[in-house]
């Protein structure tokens, strides 16, 4: 995980928007490889290990080194599926480098093959068996993290990444909250089977995928009393 995503890390519990505290044991470069993470009002506790966020009910890994051909059986996207992986990136509107990505569920499998071909920082949200293997990032030098177990919300704070993608299967809670998680504009792409959720303008769809933007909330009006 890049050391600069994880700054943006919150606590996902049902208290008050929380910035999570890093103790970091082990930073490559620019890269979070090992360490904890705590949140000073609930004192829940979050390993990091091999640059992934590990939840309580995902069994962090001991070691930090991944044995080679780790990612074998995964949900990884095959690497001549290019056609898929430039629709995305077009549905996204990722023609430039830069930013955090968030890719929910099933488009999980698209965060090697996107982590490697522009500079971007993809975060991976999604139920086992559908992203890369624990460690598959840090192995391989990729700006890759992946959120392990269940938490009830995504853990970063308000406007961390300009594009996500929503697998169907999000309930509308987990919806509204990567939708919380993604910047003012910033472009989501959801396959049709999942309804147009509120605080998304739509900008096109065909017969599997719609993409949209999300809609900058209205400022708030102060309201006075006359004299």
């Amino acid at each position: 995980m890049r050391l600069d995503l994880s700054e943006r890390l919150r606590c996902p519990s049902a208290h008050q928007p929380t910035p999570l505290v890093i103790v970091a044991d082990e930073v490559l470069e620019r890269d979070l490889v090992r360490g904890t993470a705590g949140c000073p009002v609930c004192r829940a506790e979050v390993r990091i290990a091999r640059g992934d966020l590990w939840f309580e009910d995902a069994a962090a890994p001991a070691g930090t080194r991944v044995e080679e051909g780790a990612g074998a059986g995964t949900g990884v996207a095959p690497s001549h599926d290019i056609a898929g992986l430039e629709r995305l990136m077009a549905l996204l509107g990722l023609s430039e480098p830069g930013g955090a990505i968030l890719l929910t569920g099933g488009y999980a499998r698209f965060a090697l093959p996107l982590a490697a071909t522009l500079d971007f920082s993809v975060v991976t949200f999604a139920d086992r068996g559908e992203g890369p293997a624990p460690g598959d990032g840090h192995e391989r030098g990729f700006a890759l993290a992946a959120v392990r177990g269940a938490p009830a919300a995504v853990p970063f704070s308000d406007g961390t990444f300009r594009a996500a993608a929503l697998d169907a299967g999000l309930g509308p809670a987990l919806v509204q909250d990567v939708l919380r998680c993604t910047v003012p504009g910033g472009r989501v792409v959801a396959p049709v089977a999942l309804p147009r959720p509120d605080g998304v303008q739509e900008l096109a769809r065909d017969g599997r995928e719609w993409v949209g933007e999300t809609v900058p909330a209205a400022p708030m009006v102060t309201l006075g009393r006359r004299s």
